[in-house]
């Protein structure tokens, strides 16, 4: 009875770490080996049986990530690699998408608003999102920040964060693995679902006022963007609804330690 984590990298090591830590047993499947996963291309279904041997897989978290913005590398991370996943067992699946699936320029968005996306690759995510319908849900991820993740602090540091100023939407790597489990273990247990929800923290900030912060912490000038901000602002409201609290509720809260790894 075992977990499958599908895609076992920045976001999926933390959920192969959190069930694993709760003594349940689980598997991370990778392109290369890492401790408690196994090496497989997620496009192959027999190398995905073989890695798996005779496990009996009971749920699935699918978190790849493609290996570049292209629609060809969105295809082969999120539809190819999905479609083969599903072909080799029907566990329940959280599908870790994006709210880019939202093409709204403007006011709030939530798991209930329309997704009809925009572009060349957030079409392909909504693709794949279909394809987990009445198997499991599709958890639409703000942008993920946490550990290692530095760049935009070093941008502030170095001065280098400029141009317009927009709403941002976020949530710490370590939020969006406690919702996959939660959602992970109220499929399991046969609770009825949404087709999708959104994963974002609950500040959703002008990026002057990250930027702004993050100069605090740093010391060092405020970065001046062009304003007013614009965009879309994200909110979880049916994960919330279902018992979801963030450990990080915004960036005040998560970015510190993210400051420190940069300054020391």
């Amino acid at each position: 009875m075992t977990v499958l984590i599908a895609g076992c990298g920045y976001l999926g090591q933390e959920i192969l770490a959190r069930l694993r830590a709760a003594g349940r047993d689980a598997i991370g499947v990778r392109r290369s080996a890492a401790p408690g996963c196994v090496a497989a291309d997620l496009r192959d279904e027999d190398a995905l049986r073989a890695a798996l041997e005779a496990r009996t897989i009971t749920g699935v978290v699918y978190c790849a990530a493609a290996d570049g913005r292209s629609e060809a590398a969105y295809r082969a991370a999120y539809v190819e690699g999905l479609r083969a996943v599903l072909a080799v067992t029907d566990a329940p699946v959280i599908f870790t998408s994006s709210t880019a699936v939202y093409a709204q320029t403007e006011g709030w968005v939530d798991g209930t608003s329309p997704a009809e996306p925009e572009g060349e690759t957030a079409p392909v995510l909504r693709e794949a999102e279909r394809l987990v319908e009445g198997r499991g849900i599709a958890l639409r991820l703000a942008g993920l920040y946490g550990p290692t993740r530095t760049r935009l602090v070093r941008k502030v540091k170095a001065g280098e964060l400029t141009g317009a100023d927009r709403y941002t939407n976020r949530i710490h790597r370590d939020d969006a693995a406690s919702a996959s489990v939660l959602l992970l273990d109220r499929c399991l247990a046969g609770e009825s679902m949404p087709d999708a929800c959104v994963g974002v923290d609950t500040d959703p900030a002008p990026l002057s006022e990250v930027g702004a912060f993050l100069a605090g912490e740093l010391g060092v000038e405020a970065p001046a963007l062009e304003g007013p901000p614009t965009g879309k602002r994200c909110r979880a409201t049916l994960l919330t609804a279902l018992g979801w609290v963030p450990a990080f509720a915004g960036f005040r809260e998560g970015y510190p330690a993210i400051v420190r790894e940069v300054v020391g």
